[in-house]
């Protein structure tokens, strides 16, 4: 039940965020940072889907990608990937994630 109303909580920003695109107010807020770091904590979030439906989850990654972003923008659209990846992947299916 926790997982059902983040995921409504999730969507609700999207559709908040879609509104403020449209009206021009939407702002990046870019800063340096470890992608790598980034893409593996949001990896972990998908942890207990992987192994309920035993999938192959693969990350390749130098050890360090320094770079700029907006950690909520990158987080919206990995999650939103990674979901979709693993939402519509067979049991024993792979999905393999390569920066």
């Amino acid at each position: 039940m926790e997982r059902n109303v983040l995921g409504l909580k999730h969507l609700l920003r999207q559709l908040l965020d879609f509104r403020k695109r449209e009206r021009g107010h939407l702002n990046l807020k870019v800063r340096e940072g470890d992608l790598v770091t980034v893409i593996q904590s949001i990896i972990l979030n998908f942890k207990p889907l992987v192994q309920s439906k035993n999938i192959d989850l693969s990350f390749e990654s130098p050890d360090e990608l320094i770079c700029y972003f907006d950690e909520d923008k990158l987080n919206k659209i990995c999650q939103n990937l990674i979901s979709n990846a693993l939402k519509y992947n067979a049991e024993h299916g792979k999905v393999k994630i390569r920066l």
